[in-house]
């Protein structure tokens, strides 16, 4: 009978380990310790088991395994036609690939960057004009306050002196008929006669003379 130690050694853990994790669709969250232990004829996963699933999770996660999902589009199968095909160069073919990778993912940075920059000169365009449309809009609107302020200071003036004129009027007026007043109170006193006259002149006006037979 195997004791545990012939079938719980770190490589026997990343062989299980990385079967369950092709089962599991690259989830590595479901490669559990008691996995690994009932595939390897174990009742219960162990603390031993443990600690090896955690090293064989902490190599995977340092290979980069929980960013294969950020590889460019088409590398892993690129990847694994030049193995099947070349698989006596397989450092090469990784590192060659891995640059082509980087090149490619540079390029299209630059790209992405070229772009950016364009947007980046077209906005800072676009906010110039709209700050000079702002300041031009300010300068209107002061002057515009301005103007508003000095009809405002002319209109008060001009109905100032509409109001002293009405006043200065309305004096005179009251001049006019004070003066009219003493005038017809002289002319009562100054000239009974006139008056009178005028009022006898008046009375024997109506007398018809031709009543009267005059002899020589």
């Amino acid at each position: 009978m195997k004791k545990s130690t012939d079938w719980n050694t770190q490589a026997h853990v990343d062989a299980v380990a990385n079967d369950l994790l092709r089962e599991a669709g690259d989830d590595i969250e479901k490669v559990t310790g008691n996995r690994i232990a009932t595939a390897l004829g174990m009742t219960r996963a162990n603390e031993s088991i443990y600690t090896k699933l955690e090293d064989w999770k902490q190599r995977k996660l340092s290979e980069g395994f929980d960013k294969i999902g950020h590889a460019p589009a088409g590398l892993g199968e690129e990847l694994e036609h030049h193995l099947r095909a070349h698989g006596e160069n397989i450092v090469s073919l990784v590192t060659g690939l891995a640059g082509k990778a980087i090149v490619e993912g540079r390029h299209r940075s630059e790209q992405t960057e070229g772009l950016l920059r364009e947007r980046i000169v077209a906005l800072e365009s676009e906010l110039d004009r709209a700050r000079e449309a702002e300041l031009v809009a300010d300068l209107k609107l002061e002057t515009l306050l301005n103007e508003r302020d000095a009809a405002k200071t002319l209109a008060a003036t001009n109905l100032a002196r509409a109001e002293q004129a009405e006043a200065r009027l309305e004096e005179l007026r009251a001049n006019y008929d004070g003066l009219v007043e003493q005038l017809g109170r002289f002319n009562i006193r100054e000239y009974p006669m006139r008056s009178s006259a005028a009022s006898k002149s008046g009375d024997g006006a109506g007398i018809d003379m031709s009543r009267y037979d005059y002899r020589d």
